[in-house]
C-alpha cells in the first residue's frame, strides 16, 4: 500500500465501564515526514455516578481532553507497517478505521487487539508531547552484599525509544531495549500484586529486591509485591526479568 495521507480512528473500548469508559478519535495527517495529530478522548456514561464514586477511582469530575499538534516521524513507520499488514471488514467493531492512502479504505481491523495497543501507546506518546503527563521511569534494586544493581527503565513514548540505566557495583552504562519488547516488559512488572500498605518510601536496607512503578514508592519482592496465588510466580518472573537486563 502507498504511504498514508491521513486517517482517522474511532475507539470505544467494550470493557470498559464508567467512570473508567471512555471513546477515543485519532486524526493523523502525514505531510512530508511531518505527523499532524488531533486527539480527543471523552469519557462516558458518567452520567448515572455518584460525584463521590467518579472522584474515589481517582478521577476528576471533567477528565475530557483535546490537543493538536505533532507527533515525532519515528511513528510514521510503524503506523504504516501496521495499515499494510491489516485487512478490514465492513462489521462494526469498538475499533472503527477510514484512511487515505491515496486510495480510501474504510472498516474495522480484523487484528483489533493490534490496533487497541498501537491506540494505547500512542495515546501515552500524545500525553508525553503535550506535556499532560510525565514520562514512565520505572526502578529496580538487587540489594545483597557484594552485589548492588539499579536498574531504571526509562521508555519514551514520543520518540518510540527504550533505554535502560544500568549500574552494578558503581559501574553505570546505558543501554538501549528494543521497543517491540517494551509490551512484554510492562506486563511482567505490573502482573504481580502490590500491596501498598507494605510499600515503603524509600528503598530499604535489608538484603532483598525492590521495586518503583513510577509512583514514587517501594516494594520489597514478597513483601511489598507478592504473586497472584500460591501456583503464581509472577514476582520470581520479574526478578529474571530484571536480573537479565542488567547482563546487557
Amino acid at each position: 500500500m502507498n504511504n498514508f495521507h491521513s486517517f482517522e480512528i474511532n475507539f470505544t473500548p467494550s470493557e470498559l465501564y464508567p467512570p473508567y469508559a471512555n471513546t477515543i478519535n485519532l486524526k493523523f495527517i502525514n505531510a512530508n515526514n511531518l505527523l499532524k495529530v488531533e486527539f480527543n478522548i471523552k469519557y462516558i456514561g458518567r452520567e448515572e455516578l455518584a460525584e463521590d464514586e467518579i472522584l474515589d477511582e481517582g478521577f476528576s469530575l471533567n477528565d475530557d481532553y483535546n490537543w493538536n499538534g505533532s507527533l515525532s516521524s519515528a511513528w510514521i513507520a510503524p503506523i504504516q507497517t501496521l495499515i499494510n499488514k491489516s485487512t478490514f471488514a465492513k462489521e462494526e467493531s469498538e475499533i472503527k478505521v477510514l484512511i487515505e492512502a491515496p486510495k480510501i479504505i474504510s472498516g474495522s481491523p480484523e487484528n483489533i487487539d493490534e490496533w487497541a495497543y498501537f491506540i494505547q501507546e500512542v495515546t501515552q506518546a500524545i500525553y508525553e508531547t503535550s506535556g499532560k503527563e510525565a514520562n514512565l521511569e520505572i526502578n529496580f534494586i538487587k540489594n545483597f552484599p557484594q552485589d548492588l544493581v539499579t536498574v531504571n527503565l526509562k521508555p519514551e513514548f514520543k520518540t518510540r525509544k527504550f533505554i535502560a540505566e544500568i549500574e552494578k557495583n558503581n559501574q553505570k552504562k546505558v543501554v538501549e531495549l528494543k521497543w517491540e519488547d517494551l509490551k512484554n516488559t510492562l506486563q511482567t512488572v505490573y502482573l504481580p500484586e502490590y500491596v501498598y500498605e507494605n510499600s515503603l518510601p524509600t528503598p530499604g536496607k535489608a538484603e532483598g529486591y525492590y521495586i518503583n512503578i513510577g509512583e514514587g514508592i517501594w516494594f520489597k519482592a514478597n513483601e511489598g509485591v507478592i504473586n497472584l496465588s500460591d501456583k503464581d510466580k509472577s514476582v520470581s518472573k520479574l526478578i529474571e526479568m530484571f536480573e537479565k537486563i542488567s547482563k546487557k
